[in-house]
């Protein structure tokens, strides 16, 4: 006779968090773990009790230890940040991935703070406080002035891959973690955090290269603004009459300003023709300032080299051309990866804090994700 399977007593309302901090509804849910979706309502209402070997598979699926899942009731977490995403009255709603994004960040973040104050570091990011009613123009010039990057520097930069290791570069150095995680596109391009120190911003790493500096400092102008959150600029930044447009069109104007000052564009005497040459325009700075399409046609909008409805079409195709960016393949290792998700600042803060007794060489190992063989590799990664 075969034995009945071991039936696990759990907080329901523990079960039910689990599902919907993962972003799944009960169908979703249901679908994923191979159940019927009345057997899982059941679970999550306390008129069954789910097997042992069902919660393993909740916990995997829901990205969440399986201690998580017997608690006695839902932990205390901080919500999702601000959605930027979505009109006022509109409610959106978060993809699981990009939820699990936001999750594995604001982990990161946590443990990034605690390492710093282990061995007496400052948390406190670098950044200075702007408002709407600024000049993103002006502070752009403030802002870049102080992260140290000049024209003739970014002209140098041989690839988008270089320039967006050196924006990086100089965001850690104000104390801000940059982090690259995959999320869908049509969900998320970045976000950002400061609910707690140091500061995150976060970008996509399906994105297109070029797309994901301009992101970088589209959430940098968040956290100038106070007002950090998950963006995906485009289906808000038309509507002016409501603060989430303003903020979502003010951050796109400091990043496109911030990453092409005017005088470091090379526009022919008059404007160019439509079509073509206009074209060939959009391309050549955009190769030669290593930044994406849309930031060079912001600056053209900005100068009124092109109207905004020409500016729109424009920019609708690009859009476009970018949701399914071109990806060269190859074998990454699992040192560079890790090293590319979590950013400089943050791996190398963990070396130190093993270094400094504050951490575990486990603990090293579980913050990277890597193995214990592979931190010597991560110190030598650094070092080049």
């Amino acid at each position: 006779m075969a034995k009945k399977p071991l039936e696990v007593v759990v907080s329901p309302t523990v079960l039910q968090w689990a599902r919907e901090s993962a972003g799944w509804s009960v169908e979703d849910a249901a679908a994923q773990l191979k159940l019927d979706a009345q057997v899982l309502k059941g679970w999550e209402s306390g008129e069954r009790r789910p097997p042992f070997a069902a919660l393993v598979s909740m916990a995997d699926e829901y990205k969440r230890p399986v201690a998580a899942l017997l608690l006695p009731e839902p932990p205390q977490e901080p919500p999702p940040p601000a959605d930027f995403r979505s009109l006022p009255g509109q409610k959106g709603r978060l993809a699981s991935d990009t939820l699990l994004a936001i999750r594995r960040a604001r982990r990161l973040q946590g443990l990034a703070g605690e390492i710093m104050r282990g061995f007496g570091r400052p948390t406190t990011t670098h950044i200075a406080a702007a408002s709407l009613l600024d000049d993103p123009e002006s502070i752009a010039s403030v802002e870049r002035a102080g992260l140290g990057v000049s024209i003739d520097e970014q002209l140098g930069w041989q690839n988008p891959h270089g320039a967006l290791r050196r924006w990086r570069a100089s965001l850690e150095r104000e104390n801000a973690l940059v982090f690259q995680f995959t999320m869908p596109l049509e969900d998320c391009r970045g976000f950002s955090l400061a609910d707690q120190e140091p500061f995150a911003l976060v970008i996509n790493s399906s994105d297109a290269i070029r797309a994901r500096i301009f992101t970088l400092f589209h959430e940098y102008g968040h956290l100038l603004l106070k007002t950090p959150g998950v963006c995906l600029p485009e289906l808000t930044e038309r509507h002016a009459d409501n603060l989430t447009a303003s903020a979502e069109r003010w951050c796109n104007r400091f990043a496109a300003a911030l990453l092409v000052p005017l005088d470091a564009l090379m526009f022919p005497g008059s404007r160019p023709a439509s079509g073509g040459a206009l074209g060939e325009v959009v391309n050549e700075e955009s190769r030669r300032l290593k930044v994406s399409q849309e930031v060079i046609l912001r600056r053209m909008l900005d100068l009124g080299a092109i109207g905004r409805r020409e500016f729109d079409t424009i920019l609708q195709r690009l859009r476009a051309d970018q949701r399914q960016p071109k990806r060269t393949g190859g074998f990454v290792s699992p040192v560079r990866r890790a090293v590319a998700e979590r950013g400089r600042l943050f791996s190398s803060l963990v070396l130190d804090g093993l270094q400094a007794g504050v951490i575990t060489y486990a603990d090293a190992a579980d913050y990277l994700s890597l193995r214990l063989k592979h931190l010597g590799d991560v110190q030598s990664l650094l070092a080049a």
